[in-house]
C-alpha cells in the first residue's frame, strides 16, 4: 500500500554501494507510485557499535557464528521514516472498486517488496536485486466471523472517514535483517531473530499500516508493530534501536569481486587458457622466426627441397605445440585446482591432535553409554567445521616451547 526507498549507502563493504526500497502492494492496484523518501536513511556501524552488536548475541550460538562471517564495514542501518513524502494518486474508479473488492467475501493477497541495488563490477549480472513476501487478509476468521482488519481498512479507503486512528496490523512481514548476496538474493536473516531462529517467520516482524487523509491528499504510513508488547531483549540493545518511531533494517553485504580483476573473473579459465596460448605464440614466434632462412645460406650449398619440406614442417610443429601446450595447462589447472575447497579444511590443518582427541572423546564416551555427552561433543565438532576462525585456532600448532595441559584447549564458543 506504500511504496518506499532510502537513499545509496555508504561505501559499506570498500567495493559496492548499496541502495535500498521498501513497498506493499495489492494485485492490480499499486498504491502509490511516488517515491517514499527519508532524511535519515542509511548509517555505518562503528567498530564499537559492531562490538555492541555482537555483546547482544553472546549467548547465541547460532547468531555468533553468522556474525564472524561480517565485520563492521560490511553492516549498514537503513531507518526508513513513518510518512511517505509523495502523496497517493488514485483515480475515484480505482478506489471505488478496491473497496467494493475490500467489501467482498474474496480474500486479498497483499505483497511486501524489498529491494537492494549496488553497482556490479560484471556486466553480465544486473546490480539490483528484489524478494517479495505475501500474506493474504481473509473476509472471514477462523471461528467465521467477519474479518475486522477488512472493516478497518474499508473505513480507511472512505474518503468521508479522515478520523480512523486504527491501523491494519500484520504478522511477521517486515524483514529487520537481510544478506546482500552475490548471487542476486536479499533475504531475510532468521539466525539473528533470538531462540526461534529456527522457524521462517521468526525472520520478520509485524507491520502497522495506516492511511491518512486531508481535504484533498492522501499518504500512507508505515511502523513497526508491536512495540507495545514486550520487545526482545537483543533487540533493545542493537545500535539505532529507536523502538517503531522508525523502520530500521539491518544489511549484511557479501564483498564484490574487485574492479581491477573483473577482467579474470569474467573470462575465468578460459580467459586464461587464451592468455597462455598468446604467450606461448609470441615467444615462439621470436624464437623461430627467420630460422629456416638462416640455415638455407649459413649450413647448406644447396636447399631448395629442403626448404620446402622445412617450412611444412615448421608450420605442422608450432600448430601442435600449442595445442599441446593448452593441453597441458588446462590438465594441471584442473588437477590443481578443482575440489580443492572441499578438502582443503581436511588436509592442511597444520595440527590435528586436539581435534583427534576430541574423535576419540566422542568414541569413548559412545562406549560407556553417556549419550547426552556424546551429543554435546559431537556439537563442538560440528561447530568447528562451521566457524573457520575456531578451527584455525583449534589446529594451531603450540610455539616452541609451549606445553599444553591435559584438558587444556582453545574454547569453542564464548
Amino acid at each position: 500500500m506504500a511504496s518506499g526507498e532510502a537513499g545509496t549507502l555508504a561505501q559499506l563493504n570498500g567495493v559496492s554501494a548499496a541502495e535500498c526500497f521498501l513497498g506493499i502492494e495489492v494485485p492490480s492496484y499499486r498504491v502509490s507510485r511516488g517515491p517514499y523518501r527519508v532524511n535519515t536513511g542509511r548509517f555505518r556501524l562503528s567498530d564499537q557499535q559492531w562490538t555492541q552488536m555482537a555483546n547482544a548475541y553472546k549467548s547465541d550460538r547460532m547468531a555468533q557464528t553468522f556474525l564472524s562471517g561480517y565485520d563492521s564495514e560490511d553492516v549498514g542501518v537503513v531507518a526508513l521514516g513513518g510518512n511517505s513524502t509523495s502523496v497517493w494518486g488514485i483515480s475515484p474508479p480505482d478506489m471505488d472498486r478496491l473497496i467494493l473488492e475490500v467489501a467482498s467475501a474474496n480474500p486479498i493477497v497483499f505483497k511486501l517488496a524489498w529491494k537492494v541495488s549496488r553497482a556490479s563490477n560484471n556486466p553480465e549480472v544486473s546490480g539490483v536485486t528484489e524478494e517479495t513476501r505475501e500474506w493474504v487478509m481473509e473476509a472471514v476468521d477462523s471461528a467465521g466471523n467477519r474479518n475486522p482488519q477488512r472493516d478497518v481498512l474499508a473505513n480507511m479507503l472512505s474518503r468521508g472517514n479522515s478520523s480512523t486512528t486504527k491501523t491494519i496490523i500484520v504478522q511477521d512481514v517486515l524483514p529487520k535483517f537481510v544478506k546482500v548476496t552475490n548471487r542476486n538474493t536479499v533475504p531475510a536473516v532468521k539466525q539473528l531473530m533470538g531462540e526461534d531462529g529456527e522457524n521462517e517467520v521468526s525472520a520478520y516482524r509485524n507491520l502497522s499500516i495506516r492511511l491518512y487523509h486531508d481535504s484533498k491528499e492522501l499518504w500512507w504510513e508505515l511502523k513497526e508493530a508491536g512495540c507495545d508488547n514486550p520487545v526482545p531483549s537483543f533487540l533493545k540493545t542493537l545500535p539505532f534501536f529507536s523502538g517503531c518511531k522508525q523502520l530500521v533494517i539491518y544489511t549484511f553485504n557479501e564483498k564484490a569481486f574487485p574492479a581491477g580483476l573483473s577482467i579474470i573473473s569474467g573470462g575465468g579459465i578460459i580467459a586464461l587458457y587464451t592468455g597462455i596460448v598468446l604467450l606461448v605464440w609470441k615467444a615462439s614466434k621470436g624464437i623461430t622466426t627467420g630460422m629456416s632462412f638462416r640455415i638455407m645460406y649459413e649450413d647448406l650449398p644447396y636447399v631448395d627441397r629442403i626448404l620446402q619440406v622445412n617450412v611444412t614442417r615448421c608450420q605442422h610443429f608450432i600448430i601442435g605445440l600449442y595445442t599441446t601446450l593448452v593441453l597441458i595447462a588446462s590438465n594441471v589447472i584442473r588437477g590443481n585446482f578443482t575440489g580443492i575447497c572441499n578438502t582443503i579444511m581436511f588436509d592442511d590443518m597444520p595440527n590435528v591432535d586436539r581435534i583427534l582427541q576430541l574423535c576419540l572423546d566422542i568414541y569413548l564416551v559412545r562406549e560407556s553409554g553417556e549419550f547426552a555427552l556424546e551429543e554435546d561433543l559431537f556439537a563442538k565438532l560440528v561447530f568447528l567445521y562451521r566457524s573457520p576462525e575456531t578451527l584455525i585456532k583449534w589446529s594451531r600448532p603450540p610455539e616452541e616451547g609451549e606445553e599444553e595441559a591435559d584438558g587444556e584447549r582453545p574454547a569453542i564458543a564464548q
